[in-house]
């Protein structure tokens, strides 16, 4: 497999390819491929990928989010999906005013590799928002669907288990699909595990890098880390000067705000608008975030995560006491290039999303049902453009959870928080790619 490297493999890599291709021809299940930023765990899907392709062998590449399948998508050269695309559809539940996610039936029974990226970020822990419901897991329907198809299909969860663990889950907690005993003893699953530990050559010099080696190793001993990260920033007027001197409203990727406070996320939301002179509630021209998966006619499907300019705005209606405006939005695909929705976004949800409560979600439901003749028929929210309407938040700033999975030129990182947590300050900084900011806040406690 050394041969699909683009470059010169280190001695850890070379070792853990042919790990991999004795677990493509074995009898285990799964393959834990963990690695901390910089040490070619990309590079190695890829090359993993490439392999596959050339046996004829079939393979698919997954990922918890749209961004992360996004990225592991342009990085390895071929097409990715979210986790609940390629598992899930929804089905419309009325009387709770949801989507319920059920499990589909994996009928392709040809021997398939399954490459999961970002595996850190997959929960085992049942989920049930105020808009969507499913009745067991997420990685408890993946392996099911997955082991469904053919018994002898094979994953490789691909992670790093310094990062954050997912939504539910306690800071000292292990990420469950980087789990080799949980995922043993839970699923009666035979695997093995194999870390990449080496910074490549090809990073080296980063301090981003750098620094994140150097927190890994804290994490890992469970010791605090006291140092300064990065280079310093102030207030929030300094951030969002910071901001708009990198922001490219055509390359969202370009710079983000990531911040461990709900209240100073979307107080930087509110003052990069007004910097940038945006009125109102939704504006042509502001960068938007999916906060929920999208579901519109013709099978048009946007996941949760996606980032969008809006290009053009319309009118606003009113249904049962929620308002909704018609929007032209712009999406990136991973060429960098736009393709245009044009759709409904629900302004309360943006405005703030006590707005939306349960007896209006209902009364949403019920006007469906009684003034869509299609809908009426086929009980899928596609068929009404109010019950499939967005719902988006502004896209400058980011918790870190949101940010998981994605990554920017640039990371302007409030490293404030109530007690230090360096699972947080380890995912922020690695989303950075060539610059770094921090308020150097990490080391102070709350008295």
């Amino acid at each position: 497999m050394t041969s699909f490297l683009p470059f010169v493999p280190t001695t850890e890599q070379v070792v853990i390819l042919e790990k991999i291709k004795m677990f493509l021809t074995d009898e285990q299940d799964f393959l834990i491929v963990k690695g901390a930023a910089g040490t070619g765990k990309t590079s190695i899907m890829k090359a993993v990928a490439d392999f596959l392709n050339q046996e004829s062998i079939g393979f698919e590449l997954l990922a918890p989010t749209g961004r992360a399948a996004k990225n592991i998508a342009s990085k390895a050269g071929f097409q990715a999906e979210t986790i609940h695309a390629h598992v899930y559809i929804p089905e419309t539940n009325e009387d709770e005013a949801k989507v319920r996610f059920l499990r589909k039936t994996n009928k392709f029974s040809e021997l398939r590799v399954y490459i999961i990226d970002e595996s850190s970020m997959i929960s085992n822990l049942v989920s049930n928002s105020q808009e969507f419901e499913s009745d067991t897991p997420m990685l408890s329907d993946l392996i099911a669907f997955i082991k469904q198809g053919n018994k002898s299909n094979k994953i490789i969860f691909v992670g790093d288990d310094c990062q954050l663990p997912p939504v539910g889950y306690k800071a000292h907690q292990q990420s469950p699909a980087l789990d080799l005993s949980y995922l043993q003893k839970t699923f009666q699953l035979q695997g093995n595990m194999i870390r990449l530990s080496r910074v490549m050559r090809q990073s080296e010099g980063s301090y981003i890098l750098d620094a994140a080696y150097e927190l890994r190793s804290f994490i890992e001993k469970e010791q605090a880390y006291t140092a300064n990260i990065g280079r310093a920033m102030y207030n929030p007027n300094h951030v969002t000067d910071l901001y708009l001197q990198r922001y490219d409203i055509n390359n969202p990727e370009n710079v983000s705000i990531i911040a461990y406070s709900n209240d100073y996320i979307d107080r930087c939301n509110k003052m990069v608008r007004e910097k940038l002179g945006l009125r109102g509630l939704l504006a042509k021209n502001d960068l938007v975030v999916l906060n929920r998966n999208y579901f519109g006619k013709d099978f048009t499907y946007i996941p949760s995560g996606e980032v969008a300019k809006v290009v053009a705005t319309g009118s606003v209606r009113t249904v049962a006491e929620l308002r909704f405006m018609e929007v032209e939005l712009a999406l990136f695909n991973k060429g960098d290039e736009a393709f245009t929705v044009s759709t409904k976004i629900m302004l309360d949800a943006l405005e703030n999303p006590k707005l939306v409560t349960h007896d209006k979600k209902k009364a949403l439901f019920a006007s469906a049902n009684k003034n869509n003749p299609a809908y009426r028929s086929s009980k899928n929210i596609c068929d009404d453009e109010f019950l499939s309407a967005m719902q988006v938040n502004y896209a400058h700033a980011f918790n870190c959870h949101k940010a998981q999975g994605s990554e920017w030129n640039t990371i302007l990182l409030n490293s404030w928080m109530p007690d230090t947590d360096q699972r947080f300050l380890y995912t922020g900084i690695t989303r950075a790619k060539n610059e770094l900011f921090t308020n150097n806040a990490h080391t102070f406690k709350r008295a």
